[in-house]
């Protein structure tokens, strides 16, 4: 348990966190850690934080993953294993396991295999905590054809319930959002347990893939992970969303200026993100960079901050614009219609937003980093073959940017031909169905050996 002092400190390192102090915040954390090694909380943020950090390196962020294993020790329960003798089954049961099916990136991220897993060789089930629903709730829940509600669950408790229902793959999506994820992973519920959606290796022997891509996972890569990593074509894609709008003319043919934007999370504009996007407004006259992210610019102290961090560099204050919320995801796509190039942040690149840009024709610049969450980008960029946006240095980032912003017919042709581009879900279903098919296979074989 963590006393007033400890939980006041914690505050203070969240807080760090969400202004981009991230190593500020690493520090605080590995204090209260070093203190109470079970303050969870002071573990997670430090996790966090390192991921966004400039500085983190791929060690030091798989050192700190270290904790789950410390907070959850290994059971000593049985996994469930497969009769080698028994006959197939004519199906493969997959679970989906996550924190919720809200809307949020890994549900955004799985909706495209829940529309088109092939349902004559896949059951497909779904575990989540479904205590606090919304809209996207019941959408999710349509698509799985069977679910369970792990709200007020122990973690021996929800293992149980994934074993009584004889499922062969877990799958567990964005493992770090919740303890008690990979702590159910840790009791083995499923013959074969993989990883998806995670921003690094989840921590824990008993999670045997991670699924992956060639771009985001190179099998070269420096980042370390505990799971076998499988590269399919790409890691992820998103489902097109039912209130799409149309894309709308380039509005640098209407305006006499050039129109940079990022919808990202400002905790991804960190120092070095704020001078490299300033030095691309330096080398566009007159250019405007138009930031969104839900409600949260109507902060005033943060809009003030980050302007700040443009001004600093000499970019006047009238260059930076801040949108408010969107009532709804259709009207929020729609803002992109007033953006001509997106400029992804790093380390912590674009997922969503990436996606988000691309579907409504604005191509977007991305700085490729050593680690997952530096390369989810680029890989999207690859698979619509803009891999030319996906660039290694600073000096070719403000290259591209600045060449794409002068180049006015690329820019209104490529408006109108990137949303048919990304038109993948049903491909990255079976893709995907391919990877459990793979990872399957290799669990049968061991078992085939270990029983001779």
């Amino acid at each position: 348990m963590a006393n007033a002092e400890e939980l006041e400190t914690l505050q203070k390192a969240a807080n760090l966190k969400a202004a981009g102090f991230h190593r500020d915040a690493v520090d605080l954390c590995q204090n209260l850690v070093r203190d109470n090694p079970d303050f969870f909380e002071a573990h997670a943020i430090k996790m966090e934080a390192l991921q966004y950090a400039e500085d983190g390196t791929v060690d030091e962020i798989f050192d700190s993953l270290r904790f789950w294993t410390a907070l959850n020790p290994p059971h000593n329960s049985e996994p469930a294993e497969p009769v080698i003798s028994a006959p197939p089954r004519d199906k493969l049961k997959v679970g989906y396991m996550a924190l919720d099916f809200r809307a949020n990136p890994a549900t955004f991220g799985t909706l495209p295999a829940l529309h088109f897993h092939n349902r004559e060789q896949f059951h497909i089930s779904g575990y989540a905590d479904l205590s606090r629903p919304d809209g996207a709730i019941e959408q999710i829940l349509q698509r799985y054809d069977s679910h369970r509600n792990f709200s007020g669950v122990s973690s021996a408790d929800a293992a149980q319930m994934i074993r009584e229902d004889e499922i062969d793959i877990l799958v567990i999506l964005a493992a770090h959002t919740a303890r008690w994820l990979p702590a159910i992973a840790q009791h083995r519920p499923a013959p074969v347990q993989t990883s998806l959606q995670n921003n690094c290796s989840v921590g824990i022997t008993e999670v045997d893939y991670f699924i992956g891509d060639p771009i985001s996972t190179p099998s070269d890569g420096l980042e370390p992970f505990l799971e076998r990593v499988i590269r399919k074509p790409c890691w992820t894609i998103q489902a097109f969303p039912r209130e799409i709008p149309d894309i709308a003319t380039l509005p640098l043919q209407a305006d006499d200026y050039v129109t940079f934007g990022s919808f990202n999370n400002p905790i991804k504009i960190t120092t070095r993100v704020n001078s490299l996007w300033s030095r691309v407004l330096q080398q566009v006259p007159n250019s405007r960079l138009l930031l969104k992210l839900y409600d949260i610019y109507t902060n005033t102290a943060l809009a003030e901050r980050i302007a700040k961090g443009f001004t600093d560099h000499g970019i006047a204050a009238n260059r930076i614009q801040f949108l408010d919320s969107t009532e709804n995801r259709g009207q929020h796509l729609a803002q992109y219609n007033r953006i001509d190039i997106a400029l992804d942040p790093f380390p912590f690149s674009g997922a969503i937003t990436t996606f988000e840009a691309l579907l409504m024709g604005v191509p977007v610049i991305s700085l490729l980093g050593d680690r997952f969450v530096t390369r989810i980008s680029s890989s999207l960029l690859h698979s619509v073959g803009l891999q030319a946006f996906s660039v290694t240095s600073e000096e070719v980032y403000i290259v591209r940017a600045t060449e794409l912003a002068g180049n006015v017919d690329f820019l209104a042709r490529i408006r109108g031909a990137l949303r048919p581009m990304l038109q993948a879900s049903r491909r990255f279903a079976r893709n995907l169905e391919r990877v459990y098919r793979a990872a399957w296979g290799m669990r049968q074989t061991k078992m085939a050996q270990l029983s001779q």
